[in-house]
């Protein structure tokens, strides 16, 4: 459980790979939430 708890308290891993990876990640979950969040619009109002 402290481990777990080290790594959600460290908001900036020293690693920047995971650092990137893990704001794509949460990029990603974001632009999937507001996607569902706006079905409607993206399907009545198609890119052209």
């Amino acid at each position: 459980p402290m481990a777990a708890t080290e790594i959600v308290l460290s908001p900036i891993p020293t690693d920047p790979v995971c650092l990137g990876a893990a704001t794509f990640a949460l990029e990603g979950a974001l632009q999937s939430v507001g996607q569902r969040r706006t079905p409607a619009r993206s399907r009545t109002a198609p890119p052209s």
